[in-house]
């Protein structure tokens, strides 16, 4: 049986979601907990009560658990504030879970975590093990999980060792990108698109994302993978308003089903990225159009809502 890990919660001003995030990790009972909140944004009105009411949620705390916060004072907004959390968190242990405030488990999520952080601690092609798996609950393989070159971090577990590999700025994208990193990521010219207009933006202002990209390319770069479930273990509740950036609540990653796992891990017998699992997930996650299929898709759109609406209205005339 594997020991616990602590566990990072980064939190901020969402009380509901934080809620139910935190009594899955009371259910779990860690040792050690780490609480890294944002501080209330001085434009908005209700953040300072918001933020208030989040950190209130961790007088709850009745079991045997050190307990440390990182409470800031001033928002930081969501790529500082998470970064210098993870950073906090790595400057006290070597390996964790990372839990954001809108990322609820499933309850075998954890000891998933445990075991595999277990297994790989010393070995350094594996970046990260994700509790998330978007492949529409189709399976691979035999084994409990599988590998990855995405990085998805809903809910997660790394090693410090990893984290040390953080490229903040994307200092290293224009020579991952002459060098052609990007060909090695999906078959698709769709992707490939995606990826190169998404990691340029960040190069240009890595602010305007959150740390999972920037995580991701630290983990290509350095020509490492995942580990993916194949279940999904994680339920991303924050879909909508309040979210820094998952908006849409129509994302083909909201309110994913999730399901248990069992134990003990089946492991695949070697470490190396499944090809398939990742070119699906590429199409139904990355893929951008270019100019020609927007024109193509948006006239095909357009075209059936005009039939569509001419046949209700002559369907209301008679």
């Amino acid at each position: 049986m594997s020991t616990q890990a602590p566990i990072l919660f980064l939190v901020f001003n969402r009380y509901h979601t934080t809620l139910q995030v935190f009594e899955s990790i009371k259910k779990e009972r860690p040792k050690k907990l780490y609480i890294a909140a944002d501080g209330p944004r001085i434009d908005v009105d209700t953040d300072l009560k918001k933020c208030a009411e989040v950190r209130k949620i961790f007088e709850m705390i009745d079991w045997d658990c050190e307990v440390f916060t990182l409470f800031q004072d001033n928002n930081l907004g969501p790529y500082k504030s998470q970064i210098v959390g993870i950073n906090w968190f790595f400057e006290h242990e070597n390996e964790g879970v990372i839990l954001e405030d809108d990322a609820l488990p499933d309850k075998t999520f954890y000891m998933f975590c445990y075991s595999l952080l277990d297994k790989y601690r010393y070995d350094h092609r594996v970046s990260m093990i994700s509790g998330c798996n978007f492949q529409q609950q189709n399976k691979y393989g035999d084994a409990d999980y599988y590998f990855s070159k995405h990085t998805n971090t809903y809910g997660c577990a790394m090693w410090k060792r990893s984290w040390n590999h953080m490229d903040t700025n994307l200092v290293d994208w224009p020579d991952f990108l002459s060098a052609g990193g990007i060909d090695d990521l999906s078959n698709s010219n769709g992707v490939r698109r995606s990826y190169k207009e998404d990691f340029g933006n960040l190069y240009l202002n890595p602010k305007i994302g959150g740390w999972d990209y920037l995580f991701l390319f630290s983990s290509l770069k350095n020509g490492a993978v995942s580990i993916v479930p194949n279940v999904n273990l994680i339920k991303n509740i924050g879909f909508g308003p309040g979210a820094s950036h998952a908006i849409n609540t129509e994302s083909p990653h909201a309110m994913l089903e999730t399901f248990n796992i069992n134990f003990p891990l089946k492991h695949p017998s070697i470490i190396s990225r499944n090809l398939i699992a990742d070119e699906f997930e590429s199409i139904t996650t990355h893929y951008k159009r270019s100019i020609i299929e927007k024109i193509i898709y948006y006239s095909f759109s357009w075209r059936k809502l005009y039939y569509v609406l001419r046949k209700k209205f002559l369907r209301w005339r008679k």
